[in-house]
């Protein structure tokens, strides 16, 4: 150290020297007279907000002068300014987090020294990372302002138990588990904790002491069978779609002994884990489709046509399979592709047969004369058959003609009959006439053509009557021929009369000459001939030589068409229309055999269930193709989805077993050493098959519902002498009235029974019992309520088919009056939620058979007839509409010329004396109705009835005697020109000359009237078409009909359709009745999930497609596509657990005492309608909690859900230490600077009473932590309260951790920032200048920055006084820097007298500054070297108060007000 001190006292003579050769030199080393000087880093701290995550060092820099002074820091060289912190490397230090002290306890007793009072305090966390330590959580003091307690003090003694053994099962019992004993110590001390004589104790508490020794119930563990081996993987390939989906494989393990008496619950029974497939390479999984094949057939209802279904076979195979072996379908199911429809509706076209009209009306003849020709008649087809109808009959029908003459003679009228005496006026003559041949074509022709024997006479004989000769008249024509045809013929008459007798007696000419007869229509056929059509045969093989034996066009059938007469009997051929003959042969196809194909058998199913005679395997196989025309059937035993099922029974199936829980009988109570008292009873609890075996208890486990029977129960012998009670029974169900006025409401009830030996003794034994010591009554709610029943409307009638019976459901809850919904008990009834309904099934309707037609709508001609049908039952819900009720065909009746007047010629005139043979007399006819009598009206509207007598005049000898009257002439057909008509008539006879009657007029004319032209008006009237009639049943292809009927205009009565220029009277064509379609649907779906889980409003629905809309009147479609029901109709349930608080800690009764005593309360589970349910619902999820059995697998800790009922206590013997109860978890915090740590929760307890020599000592652990979940970094603020009034002002300051109530945390906010308590900066020191007191501390003010004792301008200098006060003998040069004045030299930071120098003689100083500087450069390398084997020691320079530099508290108040005062110092 001397050597350096010598090198240093010579470097700082050389340096002297130097500043004495030049005084420019002082100035410009000015700064290197200033050096800067850090401290030691001090410890880690946080820095910043909470969780920013700053864990700052931080040491001190100072600028000190040569002699090691403070300077400012202006006085250094800023570049060379040392950083004053860093971040620490390491984790950050977190102190413990603790509360703040609680108020003093109350003196625990009332004199001293005894007496003492407690405070504690809580850990929120403890230290982090060699934070600061929580220290104590709790101060005890002496109350010494109490008296001095007294020298005689009462001996007290009291009994201490020790806790109870666990239970021991006997030894005398080979079982691991069932009854079994527990014990405990019991001794008795004296005030101060020493074990004394029980004397004292028994004294005390009257002769009783605490058991030691007690039946209890050893611990059944749940045991368990070993794992079976793990199953085969359920991926035995390659999943392309999932790669990762290797599949998985199961265990199980059986339970063989349940957990019994509070034992371990049973671990679980099966484990799962992924297959290992890194050694196996497994194929590709198959991939399966659909095969659909081509629909068959429509099959209609009825099995002839109309609606029906078709089939089609739809099955699931393996992708690329050629043998299209079935596999089970839900392979094609899992990739989500629906399977296509196998069925669906249909229609098959109705057989047609071939509908034909009318027979027309003859054709002419086709011949014009001579024999052998025939008329032809046609109909018209007016609808083909068709799907296999009938086929028509012929069209054409023929009959042979009426022989008619090719030529015959025609002849003209006679001539005037040529008298043979010319001069006379009457008498014999000659006429003429003329004769030709004439064709059938109305063509003259020559003589030849006719046959001369019939040749008629040109010339004959005549006689002009005179006055008195008789008078015949004229032949009239023939009558039609009697008969049309026929080998007989028929007969035609024709007649003439006598108009005039002559003058002799003798008559005229004899009655036989006034008729003729002759013989007509001889030899003409009355058959009509048709071409007969047979049934086409079977088709045939055209050659047999062909290969092809079926197929299109390749057979020939035939029919034989034959040409009939419609006797039946054969004719010639050439009497039916050859061009009109029907082919006899036509190409046919035959069908090909068709042979049944079968897929192949599908892999054998796995069994249908596990056990029972009726398991088996199925495998099956589909029906490819049907069998069709003759080929090989399909296999007897398919279903109606063309399906063929094999089965085989399973091998080594075991019997279908059921269970039940066996209870055996109770075993006798036992108590303690055989006592009396409390004490249990046990018995053996199995599961039973069916058969009476044993078996595991896991059987039951898996089916049997509800808990499982208890094994050991509590049981009481009574001791004599006592008035003694059992425990309370658990508390039983709300119910609405438990027989006490107390409660309104729903209440609950427990109760207690008194064992004694003898009833008759209650009395004298418990006199002072109570009802209520035995029966205890709470209510289920702390509040009454009223409480209403919501009915909601039915819903919709659910059946099990498409009608019939079924049930419908509503929503009822009974609902409290906070709109609460609860059980229905709470309500006083629960009306019905479901009932029986119906859903109508389809009624058709139905109709009777037709009755008898109608008479026809028509008089005469053409009409329409209908029939009818009534409804017997009329359509019901959705059946089938009704059919037509009505229809109508033509009639035909008798033609409308039928209904006009037949009118007979006028018979001969009747004198009416028959002894004369002229003058008056009458005549008549025959006028009739040709459609019969009964017509005879009809006719009368036409015309009136003409009269059929009519009065006449036979002319007498020698009267005029002319003819009938001619026809009236033809009107103008316009019918509006005026115009007249006339007639005549000619004389026969001419009067005599004398005495004769002269002729009358010969000619008359007469106006045309309306009437006349009204004639001849005809008007055509059609009926709409009749409804359409199915040649089948209801429906399907008919035929309906339009009759026309020509209208008179003037009698508007029907004529023949001839008039209106109409050949048929009736029109016909086919038409089409649709069939009745019924709508059809698929079948419903699953009901989906409910809407809720609960409440009100829950409902879940179905919904089908409809398949076939309803059409043409079928059964109609449903409002039912969509069906809901309610469901989940319950009350929302919440859960929490009531804890009621422990008791205090009790003893038995018949003793006090201290050391282990019991705690109770009630745990129970409370639903939000107040009611109490088993614990399982507030643990496990409501479905999960009603298996009840579960619990026996799935155990639950109630020590760590905090729900036991009972616990140790411990109550302080007399010298024991007694701590406070556990405070509460404190919220979950984490550390704010290591993530990597997890968050906790802790608790604290604290010391109330320390202990005595010779009580239980305190334990070390008064604190405790447990791991939790989303912590949090805290996050701390100072808080300060406002100043008081004193002198030195103060105020409260504290630390608040955010989010927390708590206020007053320690060790969480930093004290660096703290605010001030108190104001500190009461001194001198902030009256100097360019400081001031702020937030009570010392702080400069702005311009200026303290070295920690004084403040100094911060950048420059001002005036010379500032220099002078922090540099004397200084001054405020120019740039504003301190300079020393000219007589004084700046060295070692002062401004010093200088050394003595002359101005002249400089030489030898430089020599010495030389030599000055090669010395000082060795000493320098020495001295480097000396210090650096110092720094290796250890070495550390110390201030001037000989520490190290920041070393001491860095707390203390003088260390941050210095170290505010440096604050800036650094800033140049």
């Amino acid at each position: 150290m001397s050597f350096i001190s010598v090198s240093l006292l010579f470097m700082m003579f050389t340096f002297d020297l130097i500043h004495l050769a030049t005084q420019e030199s002082a100035f410009i080393l000015e700064k290197d007279n200033f050096k800067w000087q850090t401290g030691g880093w001090a410890k880690c701290t946080p820095q910043g907000g909470p969780g920013g995550g700053n864990c700052t060092q931080f040491r001190s820099v100072q600028c000190r002068n040569g002699v090691n002074q403070r300077a400012p820091p202006s006085f250094c060289r800023p570049e060379d300014r040392p950083v004053d912190t860093r971040a620490c490397t390491g984790p950050c230090p977190e102190d413990c987090l603790i509360s703040s002290w609680s108020e003093w306890t109350e003196c625990s007793a009332t004199c001293a020294p005894t007496a003492t009072k407690v405070r504690k305090r809580e850990v929120l966390r403890s230290e982090v990372n060699r934070g600061r330590p929580c220290g104590d959580l709790s101060e005890l003091v002496v109350c010494d302002d109490l008296p001095e307690c007294g020298e005689m003090m009462t001996p007290l003694h009291t009994w201490r138990t020790g806790e109870w053994t666990s239970c021991r099962k006997v030894e005398t019992i080979d079982i691991p588990c069932g009854l079994g004993q527990k014990t405990r110590s019991v001794t008795c001390i004296d005030e101060s904790g020493r074990d004394v004589p029980e004397d004292g104790c028994l004294q005390r508490n009257r002769g009783n002491s605490p058991l030691d020794l007690e039946i209890c119930s050893v611990p059944c563990d749940c045991e368990l069978s070993d794992w079976t081996w793990w199953s085969p993987c359920s991926q035995i390939c390659l999943d392309t779609e999932d790669p990762t989906n290797v599949g998985s494989e199961t265990r199980s393990r059986e339970i063989l002994r349940l957990p019994d008496r509070d034992g371990l619950p049973c671990a679980h029974l099966t484990e799962q884990r992924e297959c290992d497939t890194s050694n196996i390479t497994l194929a590709e999984c198959p991939v399966y489709e659909w095969i659909t094949q081509d629909w068959q057939d429509c099959e209609p209802t009825d099995d002839i046509c109309g609606g029906g279904k078709e089939w089609r076979q739809v099955f699931c195979v393996k992708t690329g399979d050629i043998t299209l072996q079935p596999v089970d379908e839900k392979h094609c199911v899992l990739n989500d592709e629906k399977k296509p429809a196998s069925r669906r509706a249909c229609w098959r076209e109705c057989p047609v047969d071939c509908q034909l009209g009318e027979w027309e009306n003859w054709s002419a003849c086709s011949k014009s004369c001579g024999e052998g020709g025939i008329h032809l008649r046609q109909r018209e087809v007016l609808a083909e058959p068709a799907h296999g109808g009938t086929p028509c009959d012929a069209l054409y029908q023929a009959k042979e003609c009426e022989p008619v003459e090719c030529a015959w003679w025609r002849t003209g009228a006679w001539s005037t009959c040529f008298l043979n005496n010319v001069d006379a006026t009457c008498g014999d003559g000659s006429w003429y006439r003329v004769m030709y041949c004439i064709s059938a074509l109305d063509q003259e022709v020559d003589d030849s053509n006719c046959d001369p024997d019939l040749r008629p006479l040109s010339q004959d004989d005549c006689t002009v009557p005179c006055p008195q000769d008789c008078i015949i008249s004229e032949w009239s024509k023939w009558s039609p021929c009697s008969v049309s045809c026929g080998k007989q013929g028929g007969v035609q008459t024709r007649w003439r009369e006598i108009l005039a007798h002559g003058s002799d007696s003798d008559p005229c000419i004899s009655d036989s000459e006034l008729t003729q007869t002759t013989v007509c229509n001889l030899h003409v056929s009355c058959d009509t001939y048709i071409w007969q059509i047979s049934p086409w045969e079977e088709c045939t093989i055209i050659d047999e030589g062909v290969e092809e034996t079926c197929g299109e066009d390749v057979g020939m059938q035939k029919r034989n068409i034959t040409c009939e007469i419609d006797s039946g009997i054969a004719a010639n051929e050439t009497l039916c229309l050859a061009s009109q003959k029907p082919e006899s042969h036509q190409p046919c196809s035959i069908p090909c055999q068709v042979d049944c194909v079968v897929s192949e058998w599908s892999d054998w199913s796995d069994c249908n269930q596990t056990c029972g005679l009726e398991a088996h395997r199925e495998r099956s196989k589909v029906v490819l193709v049907l069998d069709a025309n003759g080929g090989i059937p399909c296999p007897n035993g398919t279903n109606e989805e063309r399906v063929l099922y094999e089965s085989m029974p399973c091998e080594g199936v075991p019997p279908c077993y059921s269970y039940q829980w066996h209870a055996g009988n109770w075993s006798q109570c036992l108590v303690a050493r055989d006592l009396c008292g409390q004490g249990l009873r046990e018995r053996e609890v199995s599961c039973q098959r069916n058969d009476g075996e044993t078996v595991d208890p896991g059987f039951c486990v898996r089916e049997v519902f509800g808990s499982i029977p208890l094994s050991h129960e509590q049981c009481y012998i009574p001791c004599g002498g006592d008035c003694e009670l059992t425990e309370w029974t658990p508390y039983g169900p709300c119910q609405p009235d438990c027989g006490t006025t107390r409660y309104t409401g729903y209440c609950r009830q427990r109760s207690k029974k008194l064992v004694v030996d003898h009833p008759e003794d209650t009395l004298t034994l418990c006199p002072d019992l109570t009802p209520n010591d035995l029966l205890e009554i709470i209510p289920c709610t702390d509040q009454e309520y009223n409480y209403t029943t919501a009915i909601g409307t039915w819903g919709q009638c659910i059946v099990d088919g498409p009608c019939g019976g079924g049930i419908r459901e509503r929503p009822t809850a009974c609902i409290r009056e906070d709109s609460r919904m609860v059980p229905h008990t709470f309500c006083l009834s629960e009306p019905p939620a479901t009932e029986e309904c119906t859903v109508e099934c389809p009624h058709d309707c139905v109709v009777s058979d037709w009755l008898n037609w109608s008479p026809c709508s028509a008089r005469c001609g053409t009409g329409l007839k209908t029939r009818q049908r009534v409804v017997e039952a009329p359509s019901q819900g959705l059946g089938k509409e009704c059919p037509h009720l009505a229809e109508s065909m033509p009639c035909h009746l008798a033609t409308c010329d039928s209904f006009v007047w037949v009118i007979g010629d006028w018979s001969p005139c009747y004198l009416t004396n028959r002894s004369v043979n002229c003058g008056s007399g009458m005549r008549n006819r025959s006028v009739e109705c040709p459609a019969g009598e009964e017509f005879g009206a009809d006719c009368a509207r036409r015309r009136p009835k003409p009269p059929m007598v009519t009065p006449c005049e036979l002319p007498c000898p020698g009267d005029c005697v002319v003819g009938e009257w001619s026809e009236f002439s033809p009107c103008s057909l316009d019918c509006v020109t005026v115009s007249r008509r006339n007639r005549s008539r000619t004389v026969i006879r001419p009067p005599a000359a004398e005495g004769g009657k002269p002729c009358e007029e010969v000619y008359e004319e007469a106006d045309c009237d309306n009437e006349v032209c009204r004639l001849t008006g005809y008007h055509n009237k059609t009926t709409d078409w009749t409804q359409c009639k199915p040649h089948h049943g209801d429906c399907g292809p008919g035929i309906q009909w339009q009759v026309s009927t020509c209208i008179d205009e003037v009698t508007s009565l029907s004529v023949t359709v001839d008039r209106c220029n109409q050949s048929n009277e009736v029109a016909e064509q086919g038409c089409f009745v649709p069939c009745p379609i019924d709508c059809e649907y698929e079948e419903f779906s699953d009901w989906s999930v409910c809407s809720q889980e609960c409440g009100q409003e829950g409902t879940q629905s179905r919904s089908r497609k409809v398949l076939t809309s309803a059409k043409h009147g079928g059964r109609i479609c449903s409002d039912g596509i969509n069906q809901t029901r309610p469901c989940n109709i319950k009350p929302c349930f919440s859960y929490e657990w009531l804890r009621e608080p422990w008791s205090d800690c009790l003893f038995d009764d018949s003793f006090t005492g201290c050391g282990v005593g019991v705690e109770t309360r009630r745990v129970e589970c409370i639903r939000s309608d107040g009611l109490s349910v088993a614990l399982e619902f507030c643990v496990l999820p409501e479905e999960l909690a009603l298996l009840q059995a579960n619990n026996v697998v799935h155990g639950f800790n109630m020590s760590a859900m905090d729900i036991v009922t009972s616990r140790t206590c411990d109550r302080p013997c007399p010298g024991d230490c007694v701590l406070s109860e556990w405070s509460g978890f404190s919220p979950c915090l984490a550390s704010c600077f290591d993530s990597s740590l997890p968050g906790k929760q802790t608790r604290s307890r604290h010391i109330v009473a320390y202990p005595s020599p010779d009580g239980l000592q305190c334990p070390d652990a008064v604190v405790e932590t447990k791991l939790c979940s989303n912590p949090s970094c805290p996050e701390f603020k100072w808080k300060s309260g406002p100043w008081d009034g004193t002198e030195i002002p103060e105020r409260e300051v504290w630390c608040e951790m955010e989010g927390s109530s708590l206020s007053n945390v320690t060790g969480g906010c930093l004290e660096a920032v703290r605010p001030p308590s108190s104001v500190l900066c009461r001194s001198p020191l902030c009256a100097e200048y360019g400081s001031a007191c702020q937030t009570g501390i010392c702080q400069c003010t702005d311009d200026y920055q303290g070295n920690g004792v004084a403040c100094y301008p911060t950048d420059v200098c001002r005036d010379d006084a500032e220099c002078s006060e922090i540099l004397p003998e200084s001054y405020c040069a120019k740039g504003g820097v301190c300079r020393c004045l000219k007589q004084y030299d700046l060295r070692d930071g002062t401004c010093r007298v200088p050394y003595a120098r002359t101005e002249t003689d400089k030489t030898w100083v430089w020599f010495v500054i030389a030599g000055c500087c090669v010395a000082a450069v060795i000493i320098l390398l020495c001295a480097i070297f000396i210090v650096s084997r110092g720094e290796k020691g250890g070495f550390q320079p110390l201030d001037q108060n000989n520490q190290h530099p920041l070393e001491g508290d860095e707390n203390d108040p003088e260390m941050i007000r210095m170290s505010m005062l440096d604050g800036d110092m650094d800033e140049d």
